[in-house]
């Protein structure tokens, strides 16, 4: 079960200080669905202090009502809870949104003179090497009707791909989606959604589902404080993030791969970083 959000306007069309309508329903294999639960939302928006949190019943279509006060943009989550508190099962949390006035966001200092030249070089290093898969194993999937794999993809640079792939049994065609962790030392947990091949990838290339003292040790050790080195981030090349990028970008190549890629929809969703 996942949530499908519609904006009153295309989302990025709406300007400074207008009103937002999102209005959020539950799907099940394409169709609305109105479970017996509760959805919590939290809206935040560019220059805004703080953030706003509600409840509704998920018995009926939310709709959210919000603005933006400068150009930038507004963010929804929301999250389907049991009436006991817990989060309802095999359901995916929401995270989206529309700008305001996104033609007047500009850059708040000016781009590196060698910004092109420096992407170019990233892109030759990206396509250096073919984005193969170089571990496959098969786990029990936590969803009826999915298949789950933690994989790993030759990439150039200091580490591969790594993370787990989810998707729908069976030889239809699907939409290919990769998802980014955020700041930190940790690994993803799988995500399932109807109709789509699911790369949730760790932002490092080590392992997934270890024990704790694995990432405690990474996080205390060799990845603290990481891309926060004076000295690394001197060049743009021996910046952590130079990496990062790299698989960044070869995740998304590797879903292209996929016999089972629609040839159309490829979507990269991720948090901070």
């Amino acid at each position: 079960m996942y949530f499908f959000c519609r904006t009153d306007k295309p989302a990025l069309s709406y300007k400074v200080g207008e009103e937002m309508r999102f209005t959020l329903t539950l799907r099940e294999n394409g169709a609305d669905v109105f479970p017996d639960g509760v959805i919590k939302y939290a809206v935040e928006a560019d220059g805004m202090i703080g953030r706003r949190e509600g409840e509704a019943s998920s018995r009926a279509p939310l709709t959210v009502k919000a603005k933006c006060d400068m150009p930038g943009f507004v963010r929804l989550t929301a999250r389907l809870y049991k009436k006991d508190g817990s989060i309802y099962p095999d359901s995916s949390a929401f995270d989206g949104g529309a700008g305001a006035g996104v033609r007047e966001i500009f850059p708040a200092t000016p781009l590196p003179c060698d910004y092109d030249d420096y992407r170019a070089k990233i892109m030759k290093k990206i396509n250096s090497v073919a984005p193969t898969l170089i571990e496959k194993k098969e786990l029990p999937s936590k969803k009826d009707g999915f298949l789950l794999y933690d994989i790993k993809v030759a990439c150039f640079g200091n580490a591969p791909v790594s993370g787990y792939l989810t998707m729908p049994e069976g030889n239809s065609k699907l939409k290919c989606k990769v998802g980014y962790k955020g700041y930190g030392v940790s690994y993803p947990e799988p995500e399932y959604e109807d109709g789509t091949a699911y790369l949730f990838t760790n932002a490092h290339g080590y392992e997934n589902g270890r024990e704790p003292e694995y990432y405690a040790a990474l996080s205390d050790g060799a990845l603290k404080d990481y891309g926060m080195s004076k000295e690394e981030n001197a060049s743009p090349e021996t910046s952590y993030f130079y990496n990062m990028i790299i698989r960044a970008a070869a995740a998304l190549r590797f879903m292209t791969t996929l016999e089972r890629w629609n040839g159309k929809d490829l979507i990269a969703y991720g948090g901070s970083q």
